[in-house]
């Protein structure tokens, strides 16, 4: 399971890419709300990943913000990529009850892709997060992470904050370029 900075990071740096205005009332909701990308774990105490991983139970959690904040759809977007980031973290590398109370089937997207430092044109494939039985006899010492589900969901929330902040600093010059031509026809 990721650790909590990581659910904590990754969630933090989508809201900003989706949400972050210039405003600062907007920003301090985001980091006020962040811990929200958390609270998760604290379901170790009653069944651990089956209660608050559930999507059906965070999605009851985002309605009742959306109720409770008289439809405030800037707090419930935040709200809503906080809780749902942690599960498709925790899916990313393990398997989780995320439709329960419907299914107490356990459900991931899960792969790897290794190679052998010691040859490497040796590869090989994870896909049923069995990390233990899927080595060769070579020793499991000489193997080395290639590439991992986790790893490619951070590379998209990157290139997803890229992609936002370059549309909005080219719909920003658009609107700058416009206004000083609009004055130097006056």
């Amino acid at each position: 399971m990721p650790d909590l900075a990581t659910h904590f990071g990754l969630s933090l740096l989508v809201n900003m890419a989706i949400f972050g205005r210039k405003e600062k009332k907007q920003w301090l909701w985001i980091i006020l709300l962040s811990p929200l990308s958390v609270y998760h774990d604290i379901d170790i105490l009653l069944k651990h990943r089956v209660i608050l991983h559930s999507f059906f139970i965070q999605a009851l959690v985002v309605v009742a913000v959306f109720l409770l904040t008289k439809r405030n759809l800037f707090i419930t977007g935040v709200v809503a990529v906080n809780v749902f980031s942690h599960i498709l973290m925790d899916m990313s590398q393990f398997y989780v009850a995320c439709f329960w109370p419907l299914s107490n089937g356990v459900f991931s997207f899960h792969f790897d892709i290794f190679v052998n430092m010691l040859d490497p044109y040796m590869i090989d494939f994870d896909i049923s997060g069995n990390f233990e039985n899927n080595f060769p006899s070579t020793g499991l010492e000489q193997w080395g992470t290639l590439l991992s589900t986790l790893g490619l969901l951070i590379s998209f929330c990157a290139v997803l904050v890229w992609i936002i902040h370059y549309y909005r600093l080219s719909k920003d010059h658009k609107k700058k370029t416009v206004t000083k031509s609009d004055s130097k026809l006056v």
